[in-house]
């Protein structure tokens, strides 16, 4: 018992205990001695547990108190070296913070469905669609799903023409939210046996309908939806704040299996017991005997991964990078601060060497330098937040978050749990290592006394660590820039400098008539031709680089029958796009508006279509000849005058 009550009087602060601990350790032998055994011995540590609880917290915070007042009226004598100090570290901590509140969102927080571990995103993969029975047999036979569901999400016109809303909206199969385990907060999800019905999200329903109750069996219009346009759906329920998957929806629809479910994403759950590694060998065999003879791009094969990776995307291994910056940016900080507070320590020599002679022990100077050390990383912290706030909201703008559960910030008890735990380590990393050379100090030592050697070479492996990790930060940086570089001269096509965009949608619309919607886009391109800051203006279905859609299929040449496994994109523009755009036709020229509104039979093709024309000997090179596309090739290398 005495060794335990030993061990509890280690918790006291140092000076506490040098004074105090013999006198305690004989009082508690006493009163031990007396109370011998039994239920006198139990009592007896009840009250000394008891004391250590009132006494323990008083003590460190008054020595803590006495050590933090000590440290500042050390710093007040060195602002400008306590300031880079407090600047580095805050600047290290609030970066830190900062990206692990996206690795948190994205990697650590759970995704808000039920058992979001065994829910799997089933990437490029087209199921079978030609029923809804035959999607329904395929996934109920399946050994490694426990349940699979589609969906399929677009931007469409909701509301009515007094108030129309441009909207995310989502067809899904009628399993889709018992898939995910999702329950609305007011009706339910579909059923068996509905058609025209619609669930909406909690922002719609203040938006709309002002939270009320009654907007269950109220409907609503959705303009665009094929085979219906104007298919007014009635709601049956009002799905959680914090739901909105896929990608921001407000409105979910009763599927529509009378065209089909082509294109549709997949996803599905896991049966319980089977690992990913099992599963992605089923689902492999799975696509090989659903589509034994389709021939898989490198950008579109099929495969299996965990939703919540899926959602996360590119922003995983961008985000996961960024943390190994910010780390080494904290570890060349620790360098740097440990560096200083060596240099304090030995100009300190003759300060703490006279609180020795005094009778300050060893335990106690590096109990006063790890409080420095501690109080610095604090005030550092406090800097780091405003740092992290900021890095936060940054991360926020170049890239939102997926999903509003996965909403990057700081008001996170793991995050906040993370800063705490940043500023201790960093404290112990730059502190330690002062505090030790602490007991090399010479008694009475002058001031301007020589260092020990050993403090010397610490100091010198110190710097040739801060030297190295700043080697491999600026490696690291320059790799980084190099390869953004790259990125940003690569030709697309076309140029985004000076070019601004917006969505136009006529669904639902006085305009939404075949006669008048390309005399609408005509008309509004006239008036932007006619303003003084446009020199070129367009129309196109979709942006560069975001023809993602499913449109398009296989092709064939002057009658032949199309090659296996050709497909193309088909994407529909307008006079001038190019022009507008900054991409370059190198042989031939743009569609004309009269060619544009007769609906002629053009169609202008990219390079690789064209190579891969020559390449199927469609277009032939006669009696010495060079064809036309070589001719192209070479007046685009040529200089220009």
């Amino acid at each position: 018992m005495l060794k335990l009550y030993r061990i509890l009087l280690y918790l006291y602060p140092t000076a506490f205990r040098e004074e105090y601990a013999k006198a305690m350790e004989h009082e508690f032998q006493d009163e031990l001695a007396d109370a011998q055994s039994g239920f006198p011995v139990v009592w007896l540590w009840m009250r000394l547990l008891f004391d250590f609880t009132i006494s323990l917290p008083v003590q460190l915070a008054i020595e803590i108190g006495r050590d933090s007042r000590h440290a500042l009226r050390f710093w007040a004598k060195r602002p400008w070296q306590t300031g880079f100090a407090v600047i580095a570290l805050g600047v290290a901590i609030g970066a830190n913070t900062g990206v692990f509140s996206v690795v948190n969102a994205l990697l650590l927080r759970s995704l808000p469905f039920r058992d979001p571990a065994g829910l799997a995103a089933l990437v490029h993969f087209l199921p079978p669609h030609d029923s809804a029975a035959q999607f329904d047999s395929w996934r109920r036979h399946s050994n490694y799903l426990q349940d699979a569901a589609l969906f399929e999400d677009g931007d469409l016109n909701i509301g009515d023409p007094q108030h129309m809303l441009r909207a995310h909206i989502a067809m899904t199969s009628r399993n889709f939210f018992s898939l995910l385990g999702s329950l609305p907060i007011i009706g339910r999800t579909f059923a068996s046996g509905d058609h025209g019905v619609a669930v909406i999200s909690y922002g719609l329903w203040q938006e709309l309908y002002a939270g009320s109750d009654k907007v269950l069996g109220k409907t609503i219009r959705v303009y665009g939806l094929q085979p219906h346009p104007d298919e007014p759906l009635r709601i049956i329920g009002v799905m959680p704040t914090n739901f909105d998957y896929p990608a921001s929806t407000v409105l979910w629809k009763s599927p529509e299996y009378t065209r089909g479910n082509n294109g549709w994403a997949a996803i599905g759950r896991l049966e319980p017991g089977i690992g990913w590694t099992k599963a992605r060998a089923a689902f492999a065999a799975d696509v090989h005997h659903l589509e034994p003879h389709r021939r898989f791009r490198a950008d579109w094969i099929p495969m299996m991964m965990p939703l919540a990776d899926e959602l996360a995307g590119h922003v995983k291994n961008a985000s996961l990078l960024l943390m190994g910056v910010a780390v080494l940016i904290l570890l060349i900080a620790c360098a740097n601060l440990a560096n200083l507070m060596l240099a304090r320590t030995a100009d300190r020599q003759h300060e703490l060497s006279v609180r020795s002679a005094l009778g300050a022990s060893r335990p106690r100077l590096i109990q006063q330098i790890l409080t420095e050390c501690l109080l610095l990383a604090i005030v550092s912290a406090g800097l780091g937040l405003i740092v992290a706030v900021w890095a936060t909201s940054l991360a926020s703008k170049v890239q939102p978050a997926p999903l509003p559960s996965q909403t990057y910030t700081i008001l996170d008890v793991r995050v906040l749990a993370f800063m705490v735990g940043v500023a201790v380590l960093s404290a112990v990393l730059f502190g330690l290592l002062p505090a030790l050379s602490v007991g090399r100090i010479h008694l009475f030592a002058a001031r301007g006394s020589t260092e020990l050697r050993s403090s010397r070479i610490v100091r010198d492996v110190l710097v040739a660590a801060q030297v190295t990790l700043t080697i491999v930060l600026l490696t690291a940086s320059v790799s980084v820039i190099q390869a953004v570089s790259q990125e940003l001269h690569i030709d697309r096509g076309f140029r985004a400098d000076g070019v601004v965009t917006g969505s136009v949608a006529l669904d639902g619309t006085v305009r939404d008539k075949p006669g008048l919607r390309l005399h609408y886009f005509e008309e509004v391109l006239d008036r932007l031709r006619r303003l003084p800051e446009v020199r070129n203006a367009s129309s196109t279905e979709f942006l560069p680089l975001l023809s993602g859609k499913f449109i398009g299929g296989p092709y064939a040449f002057d009658g032949h029958p199309s090659a296996q496994g050709t497909a193309a994109d088909v994407i529909p523009i307008m006079a001038d796009y190019f022009a507008t755009t900054g991409g370059h036709v190198l042989y031939g020229r743009e569609f004309t508006d009269a060619e544009v509104r007769s609906n002629a039979k053009v169609v202008l093709v990219n390079e690789t279509f064209a190579r891969l024309w020559l390449a199927a000997g469609r277009c032939r090179r006669t009696h010495g000849h060079r064809s036309g596309w070589d001719r192209a090739k070479d007046r685009r290398r040529r200089p220009k005058p």
